[in-house]
């Protein structure tokens, strides 16, 4: 638009220039004659002509200036545009390198894990007899044995208020096994083994007739063998047995968030697609967990005693 206003001046003005001329020449002509008054407008009309020109050829120089000074800026634009391209790809080749090594150390760390635990024991450390009671939600008190994926189980009080949690998952269920490792909770809501506990020293959850959990002192202490068990977990993640609030994880690290956080996977898969599983083995991800938790304190444990060494 504004190249084609410029045009429409220089138009403009050669049209006054000719005018003028033209009038110049009349006037001349009428004083001086013809012959004198051509050769006036011809050599005003040649300095009109070279000007132009000049100033034509002066716009496209400065054209062809500003045209370079953008191709220069956009060739150099575009260089670094490419280097930093390919200092990019470079960088992504690298990570992408060094990410191969990592899966590839991962691949093998895991297979290593797999190679050194194969011969562990594929059943758990500690569960739940399966006569220990629970209360559903409807208020009927059952036996663990008749526990159904999806029953809703009293698995904590709060002010009073019971809280009830679905079952969503039932790592096993078998025959002789211990309870010692499960976790109860205290007065602080700390975990604590159930081997742990001492008469006269700690102070458990219990609930009362009041629908209220209630920290009273351990007084007696007594082993037993049974010839059932079962291991579930609530979404709660806790559950109140035979009157005591209890964990569901058991030999596991003392910390009920953690083995939340490391449930959730399953947690959440059991919404999508719940589970079915109700063997004597153990739960497939239930058993990486303890394999891998396994392998962890072998290999803390064998550190300790090459330090001491």
């Amino acid at each position: 638009m504004e190249r084609q206003r410029e045009q429409q001046e220089i138009a403009r003005t050669a049209i006054e220039a000719e005018e003028k001329r033209q009038r110049e020449y009349n006037e001349l002509k009428r004083r001086e004659g013809e012959a004198i008054a051509k050769a006036n407008i011809e050599k005003q009309r040649a300095e009109d002509e070279n000007k132009l020109r000049e100033k034509k050829e002066k716009e496209f120089e400065n054209i062809k200036d500003d045209l370079n000074s953008r191709i220069k800026k956009l060739t150099e634009d575009l260089k670094n545009t490419t280097e930093d391209l390919k200092n990019t790809t470079e960088d992504l080749k690298n990570k992408t390198e060094d990410l191969k090594n990592k899966t590839e150390d991962l691949k093998n760390k895991t297979e290593d894990l797999k190679n050194k635990t194969e011969d562990l024991k594929k059943k758990g450390k500690g569960c739940f007899w399966l006569e220990t009671q629970v209360k559903l939600e409807s208020g009927r008190i059952i036996r663990m044995s008749e526990l159904q994926i999806g029953d809703r189980v009293l698995s904590n009080i709060r002010n009073g208020i019971a809280e009830f949690s679905d079952v969503y998952l039932i790592a096993h269920i078998g025959q002789l096994r211990l309870t010692t490792t499960h976790y109860v909770f205290d007065e602080n809501l700390s975990i604590i083994f159930a081997k742990n506990l001492r008469p006269g020293e700690k102070k458990i959850l219990v609930s009362d007739d009041n629908n209220r959990l209630v920290p009273v002192f351990v007084d007696d202490i007594t082993n037993e063998w049974h010839d059932k068990y079962i291991s579930f977990y609530t979404r709660a993640g806790s559950v109140i047995a035979d009157g005591v609030l209890c964990s569901c994880y058991d030999h596991c690290p003392p910390s009920q968030t953690l083995m939340d956080l490391v449930f959730s996977p399953v947690r959440w898969w059991t919404h999508i697609m719940p589970s079915t599983h109700r063997e004597e083995h153990l739960h497939p991800y239930v058993q990486f967990l303890e394999t891998t938790y396994l392998s962890f304190i072998n290999a803390v444990k064998k550190s300790k005693r090459l330090v001491e060494i």
